[in-house]
């Protein structure tokens, strides 16, 4: 048997996949951060500045520890063949008889800047790389969602392009069917939490332009802003609060295109969730984004700017059959997680025969 387990619930659709269609994966669900090891890793972290320990808790040695002995209790009760681990902040078995394969959307790259300070350890930076360059360094293989996050690896920590195997990555849910019909209201919409990170303000300072020109044209921002006020303008509604899956699906299927302004997102599954309702996608030409807006799915900016977004947002505002049909293909012919999984298949039992 071949366990499968996970760092977050990002890897469910995969590994449900791995499990049912396979007697050999089981899946052994998701390792949830530990509450008091995080308490432990915030003191580690001082004495510094509140708010930057708060951040360092999550990758000091405390922290990661105990997800790495949750990881080899769980591993250690199931005794598997090898393991295949959604994560790369520690090996999910230390039991050196056990190979591990790990799947990551990207590393941590202490030498680009473009990494947003959330995910950039300060203090215990050094430690942190070392830790992740262990981790992928004894790993069988590493897959990575997208080329740019294979890339990376390669680059920061050394690993052989044989050793690394980009699988693509897919929508996290579902609700409802693919839309064709043209929508006589001109609405676009961009969905996150970390509103600074997402490009919140760029997405709004192009649906004021486009309104301006476009009368009726409103542009919809839905999550959570974690502290990143955004002002609300004509043509610019705010749903600025965790919102429900559905609802944020019910104004994907329903706009003329999403918007993905982000600064830094390394693979984002919203990218695949408007593209099965058939949603055009237009999206900055940062980290592993310009990957799925294949031709027909969108439109890749040229720069992130919200001149650039505004230029591209005029294309879309005639909401076109022919256009959501090329969307809905592109997705499609992405194959989803079941391409993913045939490829995590084939190289795990390949490697272990």
């Amino acid at each position: 048997m071949i366990a499968c387990l996970a760092k977050n619930d990002r890897a469910r659709p995969l590994f449900s996949l791995l499990a049912s269609d396979s007697r050999q994966f089981q899946d052994l669900g998701v390792v949830h951060g530990d509450a008091k090891a995080l308490k432990l890793g915030f003191l580690a972290s001082l004495p510094q500045a509140i708010a930057q320990a708060k951040l360092d808790a999550r990758f000091s040695a405390p922290y990661l520890d105990a997800f790495e002995r949750e990881c080899a209790r769980r591993v250690e009760a199931a005794q598997p063949r090898a393991v295949v681990y959604w994560g790369a902040t520690n090996r999910p078995t230390r039991n050196p008889a056990i190979p591990y394969y790990i799947i990551t959307d990207g590393p941590y790259d202490p030498n680009d800047a473009s990494f947003p300070p959330e995910w950039r350890p300060n203090r215990p930076g050094a430690a942190y790389l070392a830790r992740q360059r262990d981790v992928y360094r004894g790993a069988l293989h590493v897959f990575t969602l997208s080329e740019w996050a294979r890339q990376k690896v390669m680059q920061v920590h050394g690993l052989a392009p044989e050793a690394v195997t980009r699988i693509g990555w897919g929508p996290i849910g579902q609700f409802g069917e693919p839309r064709f019909c043209n929508s006589k209201n001109c609405s676009f919409v961009s969905i996150g939490s970390e509103w600074k990170r997402k490009g919140m303000d760029i997405a709004a300072e192009a649906g004021a332009r486009l309104a301006a020109e476009f009368p009726g044209a409103e542009t919809v921002l839905a999550g959570d802003p974690a502290g990143f006020a955004v002002a609300e303008r004509p043509g610019v509604r705010l749903m600025a609060q965790r919102t429900p899956a559905e609802t944020c699906h019910r104004l994907m299927r329903d706009a003329n295109a999403l918007i993905v302004a982000s600064r830094f997102d390394a693979s984002p599954h919203v990218i695949y969730e408007a593209m099965q309702y058939g949603t055009p996608v237009l999206v900055s030409p940062r980290c592993g984004m310009p990957e799925a807006v294949t031709p027909g799915a969108g439109t890749v900016l040229p720069e992130l700017s919200s001149e650039a977004l505004h230029q591209a947002m005029r294309e879309y505002v005639d909401d076109r059959e022919d256009r959501r049909r090329a969307a809905f293909a592109a997705y499609r012919d992405s194959g989803g997680w079941a391409a993913v999984a045939d490829k995590v298949r084939a190289v795990v039992l390949a490697t272990l025969d």
